[in-house]
């Protein structure tokens, strides 16, 4: 009776040291999944504050781009409205001297009108077309494309800095899947960053040579 006893007893203290040992690493376990929980929080906290920085510092850059081209552009609207504005001039004093203007003379006068009032609007179309840039969206482009695009808007900002621009442009490029504007806007940067340094030297001849 007394082995009896002792084996009962033994056989319940082995099963509640288990049950001690079970509880113990369910402790353990409930402890560490704890403390991964709380680490992958603070990660992705940590994360969403490096993506909202990023995002901040890409919105900068934006704005800074967008602001560069805004001043070019108005380089580049002021050449055809000066021109609209001396065509229209020549015709008004015509009509007030009361001078004989040929028919063919009128025409090509109000062509040339209609021709700078156009580039205006592509211009205007075409800085819309960059505000509403998408990140989200990629198409073809051409790298050729994009420099001519961002000498047309800044290009009359650089030249009144007193730089010149040299362009070799390469024939038969591949097309580069990117969001619109997205590389006219890189090339705006990389020339008006180049522009800024050359401001900072003293030297006779300034010069910016783009290749593609």
């Amino acid at each position: 009776g007394f082995i009896r006893a002792f084996m009962w007893a033994g056989g319940g203290l082995v099963t509640l040291l288990l049950m001690i040992i079970v509880n113990g690493v369910w402790a353990k376990q409930a402890w560490l999944t704890r403390q991964v929980d709380e680490k992958t929080t603070e990660l992705i906290a940590k994360n969403q504050t490096l993506l909202e920085a990023k995002e901040a510092q890409d919105r900068a850059e934006r704005l800074s781009s967008l602001g560069t081209m805004a001043a070019g552009i108005s380089h580049e609207i002021n050449q055809p409205l000066n021109s609209i504005k001396i065509l229209s001039s020549g015709i008004l004093y015509s009509i007030q001297a009361d001078e004989y203007l040929p028919t063919a003379e009128v025409g090509r006068v109000v062509q040339e009108i209609s021709s700078q009032a156009d580039r205006i609007s592509n211009i205007i179309t075409h800085m819309r077309s960059i505000i509403r840039h998408d990140d989200r969206i990629e198409v073809p482009g051409e790298i050729n494309k994009a420099v001519k695009q961002a000498l047309d808007i800044i290009g009359t900002q650089i030249t009144n800095h007193g730089i010149k621009i040299e362009i070799e442009l390469a024939e038969d490029l591949p097309l580069v899947p990117v969001s619109p504007t997205a590389l006219e806007e890189i090339v705006v940067n990389l020339v008006v960053n180049a522009m800024q340094a050359l401001d900072k030297m003293e030297r006779a001849e300034k010069r910016i040579t783009i290749c593609t």
